[in-house]
């Protein structure tokens, strides 16, 4: 049931109530990514990486934790850090659609609205979905390893986002052109093309994770 869950949500492109979706970012499986632009790729990573970012004002930024599951690697949990007015709002969605915030499990019931700072909550039972009010920036999360990064009409310009999820411009082949990255040097790595791509995404300042990912490339 749960598969089943996760093809409707990542191949029909929709959510709950089935309203079209704007630009989505898609992950899922063990993991497969689904770019703003239409990239289809997988790789075994496990790690933390970026997975969307706000490329020019760096008001929100995505964290996915990946862990090792079956063959490959799984998303396990999504941190989310957004900045609105001077406020910097954080949360750690894990698994079982539990919230974390400020070291606490964050309580709240299927059906009810709440809201953590800037970022506003819904829970139907099966999709949590939290909102980053006034940024054009929605997540819905299966509560498994299935996430889409909603994007609004107001990051249809080129390269308004970086990390693994792509920079949003309308071009599925030019994905690692980013306006900035997060400072892995590439120098020395021996990585090339998608490979190279991951591991600029890659959060690992105890170089504990494997390098680099195994990727699996698919374009159609």
């Amino acid at each position: 049931m749960l598969y089943l869950l996760l093809v409707v949500l990542v191949g029909c492109a929709v959510i709950p109530g089935g309203e079209a979706l704007n630009k989505v970012c898609s992950v899922f499986g063990d993991p497969h990514i689904v770019t703003f632009d239409g990239l289809k790729y997988k790789f075994d990573g496990a790690c933390n990486y970026v997975l969307a970012m706000d490329c020019v004002d760096l008001a929100w930024i995505i964290y996915g934790h990946f862990t090792p599951c079956g063959t490959g690697t799984c998303l396990e949990d999504i941190s989310v850090f957004y900045e609105k007015n001077g406020v910097l709002d954080a949360v750690l969605i894990g698994r079982g659609w539990v919230i974390n915030h400020l070291g606490s499990k964050v309580p709240y019931k299927q059906g009810a609205d709440f809201q953590i700072g800037n970022i506003a909550f819904t829970f139907d039972g099966l999709y949590l979905r939290s909102t980053l009010w006034g940024s054009g920036i929605a997540l819905v999360f299966d509560g498994a390893m299935g996430l889409q990064i909603e994007l609004d009409t107001q990051y249809n310009a080129a390269n308004s986002t970086c990390g693994i999820c792509g920079n949003n411009d309308g071009v599925v082949e030019n994905e690692a052109t980013q306006l900035r990255d997060i400072g892995n040097d590439l120098e020395g790595s021996g990585l090339s093309g998608l490979d190279a791509f991951i591991f600029q995404w890659k959060v690992d300042r105890g170089e504990y994770c494997a390098n680099p990912a195994t990727v699996d490339f698919d374009r159609r």
